[in-house]
């Protein structure tokens, strides 16, 4: 830096925040943090089996399980975009073979 060398800060003028006055440096990244399991859908059906949808993210788990929550089948998984609506279509779809 030259002497009497000026710098360009932003927010200058007379109504400024206190923190405006300070030089851009660059964009602040936060860090991605993962959310917990929750439980987004549980259902009973009517042969006494249960059904549960789990998200995580973006990310939707659904399961079938028997009485005693035994799993009867795999775990079907639904990523990105339009999971939710894929994870309750599969619900639907287990009340109607179910019932």
């Amino acid at each position: 830096m030259r002497k009497n060398q000026k710098i360009s800060v932003r927010g200058d003028h007379k109504r400024a925040a206190r923190n405006e006055g300070k030089p851009r440096i660059g964009q602040v990244r936060i860090p991605a943090r993962n959310m917990p399991h929750t439980m987004f859908r549980k259902a009973w059906m009517a042969d006494g089996t249960q059904v549960a949808i789990a998200r995580s993210n973006d990310r939707f788990i659904c399961g079938h399980f028997d009485a005693r929550e035994n799993p009867l089948s795999p775990a079907a998984v639904f990523d990105g975009g339009g999971a939710e609506t894929k994870a309750l279509t599969w619900l639907k779809r287990m009340k109607t073979i179910c019932a």
